[in-house]
């Protein structure tokens, strides 16, 4: 599983051979929340899934950080799983 970068302890990953739509997964201690890519321009980030209990302070950040990122992010899961979007 690549780590794409590391953030205040929060490693931000992409699985190889998952499933479309393009998306994040964000590891910290006791938690994991997936993000979903949109295209980073029109559709910005959002959360799909949370498992565990995360601040609503880690929430933001993680949301920020994919924001932010989001085109390194998208170029990673094209790399991985070869997608167009």
């Amino acid at each position: 599983m690549p780590t794409i970068f590391v953030l205040r302890g929060v490693r931000f990953m992409i699985y190889p051979n998952d499933h479309d739509p393009p998306h994040v997964h964000a590891w910290g201690a006791d938690y994991e929340v997936v993000v979903l890519l949109g295209n980073c321009e029109e559709i910005y980030p959002t959360l799909r899934e949370v498992r565990g209990k995360p601040s609503q302070a880690a929430l933001r950040m993680i949301l920020l950080a994919a924001h932010e990122r989001c085109p390194q992010l998208f170029e990673a899961w094209r790399i991985h799983h070869g997608y167009q979007g």
